[in-house]
This record gives C-alpha cells, structure tokens and sequence, in this order.
C-alpha cells in the first residue's frame, strides 16, 4: 500500500478498525480497575482467536485458556468446554467495543504512526463511568491499529498488536482426527495438492496426504458432522457460463438457482469466456474473465451442473453473485477430473 499523506478521516479510522479483523497478529490487553487486573496474551486468524492469561479479583488469581472459533468459544477447566461465544475470546469484538463511542481527533504523527484521540467505552468495566479518554496509533502504511490506550479514573485498559500477516494455527479442541480415501481417475499427486489447499483454505488443520497408486488418502482434523461439507470439498469445481432465462416453470426448465424451486431458469448458449481472477467477501463471489461477457444479456452461473447465481444484466468482464465460501474454493482450486470415494466423507 501507498504510504497515506494526509492523516485519516474519522470514518477512515473505524474502516482501519474493522479491517484488523480480517487480519493475523499476534496480541495482548492489560487491564486494571480497583480490586481487578488481568492481563491476556493471545494470537487471531481473522477472527478466530487463541487466548492465554490471568484475571486477579481481590488478589486470588484465576488463569484463563480460551479459544474462540466462529460462534463457539472452548474453555478449559480441566477439560474442554464448549459454549457461546463472548468477548473473552474475541479480542476485536472487545476492542471495536471500546473504540465505538469513537469521536476520533487527530493528535500527531510519531514516525510510521498516526495517533488520535478519542473518547472510548469502558462501560463493561464500570457501568457508572461517564469521563473517559483514550488514545490510538494506527499504521499509516498498513491502515492497521498498533496500540490502543482507554483511561477513565482509577481504571486502564490496553490493547497492543504486533506481528501481523504471520501465520498462526488455532485448532478446535473437539476435532478428531479424519480419514478419507478417494480414487482420482486422473494423476493422483495434482489432485492430492489441490485438495490439501481446498480443505486449509476453509480452515481445517493438519492436513496431510498419502498416494498409493491413484488412491489418495487424505487426513485431517474436523470436528463432528461435517460430511456434507467434506463431500462438496471432493466435488470438482467445474465452472460453466450460459446465456439463460427466468422462466415460469415448464417443462423445458430442469434448473432452479441455488435449488429453489421459486427459480426456474433456462440454459441457453454456453458461454467460451475463461476465468482469470476469483474474489471472495462478505457473502458475494466475484468472477473476473478474460474478455467482455455479452452486454445486457442474462447470464447464469453454473457449477458442477448447479446453477449458483443469475445475472439478469452483464456488462463488461466481471460478475458478482452471492455465493459462499465452498462454491468459492471449488472455483478458485478447480479439480482436473473427478473423484470415487472409498471411505469417509
């Protein structure tokens, strides 16, 4: 990123804020209010967390082990309890908690570093509190926040960050070990490679593979029930483009988007465009192609024989479409041939 000039506005900082979230780094918050302190060290994989640390109530002193992995939190209290989330695992919901009052105003530049100051919510830490002052160092290359610093009488409260982008994992405590066996009908390593990058990228750990032949056996960590994921993971990720049509529901349509019966389309003209970049956020796919798709022509999306989005009008090379996160990886990893599968899965 270009280094910024000018200081952030108000609305940019909440943007650097939320992008934190979306990022790998290293963290710790130190805390302390009359007769409490704590101090909580911990890494996140955008969003998920690990944390490891200390409360202290009147002087007795209880030690915290807690990971946070999308709406489940794990404690351990000699063995590995599973409940809602809450902050105590999600260090940026309790830092985007601080820092929403906001009415931020810039401060100075200290060398790589923009600071601001703001007025932050300590609320969770004394609901009676109605003065309070912070301070905020933000990156002016990354757009990332450094350090945050929230006071209010008797009570202080810090976040600091570092080590951003570097790689960290975060297992589910309630995973077991998974094995699936699968015949490729084409050269079994290229598979194998490509669905070890399928299932790291939707967040399994400790994948590994074995080749014998053209049998692939693949192991990693999961937690119970994921088969139906597992199987669209082992599908092959064909993408097809059509010009198409809603239609009301004869018999010339055999296709519905996403399944929904509502959807009827039809598949007219196969498309030749090929794809040259795939995006993924928020919910939305984002297909760009190599030359311009057929202007104000509707198009449908298809995987694997699925129609997974229609576009009523297209300009240019791009679509976006909703979509989620398997269809996207499918996309992105596509397999050369298809797939029987012996066990698992």
């Amino acid at each position: 990123m270009e280094r910024s000039i000018e200081p952030f506005s108000p609305e940019e900082v909440k943007e650097c804020i939320a992008r934190l979230g979306r990022q790998n780094f290293e963290f710790e918050i130190r805390f302390a209010k009359p007769g409490m302190s704590g101090k909580f060290k911990g890494v996140t994989i955008k969003g998920d967390a690990k944390v490891n640390g200390f409360w202290e109530f009147d002087g007795k002193r209880e030690q915290i082990n807690v990971i946070g992995i999308s709406e489940k939190e794990y404690k351990w209290e000699g063995e590995w309890e599973e409940v809602a989330r809450t902050n105590l695992s999600n260090p940026v919901a309790t830092l985007e908690l601080v820092c929403s009052i906001g009415e931020w105003k810039f401060k100075e530049s200290a060398g790589e570093s923009f600071i601001y100051e703001f007025k932050p919510n300590l609320l969770f830490m004394d609901p009676r509190l109605t003065e309070t002052k912070g301070v905020i160092w933000i990156d002016a290359e990354t757009k990332v926040p450094e350090k945050i610093l929230a006071e209010a009488e008797n009570i202080k409260w810090e976040f600091e960050i570092k080590s951003i982008g570097e790689e960290y994992e975060i297992s589910n405590p309630s995973a077991k070990k998974k094995k699936i066996e699968v015949v490729a009908s084409c050269k079994s390593l290229e598979v194998a490679q490509i669905l070890k990058e399928r299932f790291e990228l939707y967040g399994f750990n400790r994948v590994e593979y074995k080749l014998k032949g053209n049998t692939i056996t693949l192991l990693f960590l999961a937690q119970r029930g994921p088969e139906s994921l597992i199987k669209t993971l082992l599908e092959p990720g064909n993408l097809e483009l059509y010009k198409a049509d809603y239609t009301s529901g004869s018999d010339e349509s055999g296709h519905f988007v996403c399944g929904d019966p509502t959807k009827p389309v039809v598949l007219k003209e196969k498309l030749q465009q090929e794809l040259v970049d795939i995006s993924f956020e928020s919910g939305f796919i984002e297909l760009t192609f190599n030359k311009e798709l057929p202007k104000g022509k509707s198009i449908a999306v298809v995987i694997d024989n699925e129609v997974i989005g229609f576009v009523p009008e297209v300009w240019g090379k791009e679509i976006k479409i909703e979509g989620d996160r398997e269809s996207w990886i499918k996309i992105k990893f596509p397999l050369p041939c298809q797939l029987t599968i012996l066990k698992g899965g």
